[in-house]
């Protein structure tokens, strides 16, 4: 009898298969992938069927029938969720029906936030954007559909979901799916709204699994957004690593060209360096340094070296060895696969990020081979956004922005990375952006020399300035020092002027001694930054400082007969005298 159906199993490990059927008496004839959900366009010649099928995985379960006899054992209407105008916001949340406790807790942040959010779901993406189909393409037309419809038209995009580079086969893990291969965000909306291969919305991903993890983000996000203005939020810690001494001399380099741009207008940047031992494989030793200055407080850590998806060559520690809960780290991670989320294990990114307290609240990588010039000249796009031109936007817009002057399209491997790098984090995430300058200085910022103090020297004062705020080259700083007296009266010393203060800055202030001016016993010091109040600050309370200076006398004393006085006879008369100086030995 002619073929009619046949269910069978391929188990070969070539790359594509030949399949010849002979004597069918299929009319229209199908043959489908069961297990991937394929059909497949074959060559009928009379009664023999002619197929060829990739064979991208072992134990593949196929059906051959007649599409004419092949009929829908239930029929289930589907209800569009049928997006209108008036949903798009500004904020649009991309993620999956089995994340929704923790997109509903992302959204009352947000609210919190006076951010308008619009969420959609990927189920509900496919069956609207691309026709039932499992595919990113429903997430790019959707944003083209909200970039060309929506009555606000958005600016940032959060994947919130984990996606799979090889969704195929894992639609399972597959919860917001990601384009292209090595995966890229970026193509998500690269060519809307305008632009070319950058992002056409400022985009970060969380790739979360499950809504515990979400969670885990979002609390840290939380405590990022609520940090007071200090100081160490201005650091920042370049790792340079390299298989040989003049790869290693390179990267220093690349990275001191980084910190060339954070350091001055607007962010006022401090530094600090880690390189490799080039002679060790993997820097285990330099690790303790690295946790340790992010305990004490880092904003970017920029890492520039080899890499793979699960560690770099100069070792970060463990997430959970980064006790920095109440000051959340920014990463930068320039190598190789250092961005790659989209696989089975947990990647490093996806750990520093997800990571409950402790680790990453943002995290910028490529998700394949890097070159460290052209890393760094699109890093360095992405300072010059951060920290000078787009001084107080979000990373995800300074990185989208940065893509977009850094791409040349006459150059593959400039493409490539474009295409590769990816922000992971919340794409309203900024980086400290104080609107205006903050000098402090504190009591404990006064020093000077206790043992050398003497009425008949002057005193060196050592006064550390700092500005916890923006960092603005304009006009001179005056500081103003007034000396209160034993008897209560007051000196004031001739202003001092000096530049602007970008980070932290300190000075030398002299003290002149006078022993006319009653200076022995305790002189109160107090040091005033801006007293005039012509600079324009977040806050003035801070711009004093006062400390007690003891000076003790290097004469004597007459105790009797007082000075001046007068006695009624000098007979048996003692003159009575004692030191100034108390701890003076064998008076």
């Amino acid at each position: 009898s002619s073929l009619t159906e046949i269910k069978f199993t391929l188990n070969n490990q070539r790359v594509n298969s030949y399949l010849t059927f002979s004597n069918s008496g299929l009319s229209t004839p199908l043959l489908i992938d069961i297990t991937n959900n394929f059909f497949f366009n074959g060559i009928k010649s009379g009664t023999n069927l002619d197929y060829v099928v990739n064979n991208n995985q072992l134990n593949k379960t196929y059906f051959l029938g007649d599409l004419d006899n092949l009929k829908p054992t239930v029929l289930v209407p589907l209800t569009f969720r049928a997006f209108t105008a008036n949903d798009v916001k500004n904020f649009l949340l991309i993620s999956n029906k089995a994340l929704s406790a923790g997109v509903n807790s992302y959204v009352s942040y947000n609210n919190t936030r006076n951010i308008s959010t619009t969420v959609a779901y990927t189920e509900d993406l496919y069956d609207e954007f691309y026709f039932g189909f499992h595919h990113p393409l429903a997430i790019k037309n959707f944003c083209a559909w909200a970039l060309a419809k929506g009555t606000t038209k958005p600016e940032y995009l959060l994947l919130l979901g984990k996606g799979m580079e090889h969704s195929k086969v894992q639609k399972s893990l597959d919860l917001v799916p990601t384009l292209g291969y090595p995966a890229s965000d970026n193509m998500l909306t690269s060519g809307l709204n305008g632009s070319v291969l950058e992002p056409g919305l400022a985009t970060g991903r969380v790739p979360a699994k499950t809504n515990e993890e979400i969670d885990n983000y979002l609390n840290k996000l939380k405590v990022f957004n609520q940090l007071p203005n200090e100081i160490w939020r201005k650091n920042l810690l370049f790792i340079s690593g390299g298989t040989n001494p003049s790869e290693n001399l390179s990267f220093v380099n690349y990275q001191n060209s980084l910190y060339n741009v954070a350091k001055g207008n607007f962010f006022g940047a401090k530094s600090s360096y880690i390189s490799k031992n080039v002679n060790a494989p993997i820097s285990e030793d330099q690790t303790e340094r690295i946790i340790k200055e992010a305990e004490q407080g880092l904003s970017l850590i920029s890492f520039l070296g080899h890499g793979s998806a699960t560690e770099t060559d100069i070792s970060f520690g463990s997430p959970t060895s980064h006790k920095n809960k109440e000051k959340p780290t920014v990463y930068i991670v320039n190598g190789c696969s250092t961005g790659v989320v989209y696989g089975n294990n947990y990647a490093l990114g996806e750990q520093f990020i997800l990571t409950k307290d402790y680790g990453a609240v943002g995290w910028i990588a490529t998700t394949s081979e890097g070159v460290a010039s052209y890393l760094t000249a699109a890093t360095r796009t992405f300072y010059n956004n951060w920290f000078v031109n787009m001084y107080g936007e979000s990373i995800a817009k300074g990185f989208q922005n940065g893509l977009k002057v850094y791409q040349q399209n006459n150059d593959k491997l400039n493409m490539a990375h474009v295409r590769q790098y990816v922000y992971l984090g919340d794409p309203m995430l900024r980086f400290y952006s104080p609107a205006n300058v903050d000098y402090e200085i504190k009591d404990t910022d006064v020093t000077y020399d206790r043992s050398s103090l003497n009425p008949l020297k002057d005193v060196v004062l050592h006064t550390k300035i700092k500005n916890l705020g923006k960092a603005i080259n304009g006009d001179s700083v005056t500081v103003k020092v007034q000396r209160t007296l034993p008897d209560n009266s007051v000196i004031t010393l001739p202003v001092v002027k000096i530049k602007p203060v970008f980070n932290t800055d300190s000075i030398e202030l002299i003290l002149r001694n006078n022993i006319e001016q009653n200076i022995i016993g305790n002189n109160k010091i107090t040091i005033t930054i801006d007293p005039d109040n012509l600079i324009q600050e977040l806050n003035k309370s801070n711009n004093s400082a006062t400390i007690d200076l003891f000076i003790a006398g290097n004469g004597v004393n007459l105790i009797y007969p007082l000075r001046n006085g007068i006695v009624s006879s000098t007979s048996g008369l003692t003159l009575k005298i004692q030191p100034d100086n108390l701890f003076t030995k064998n008076a």
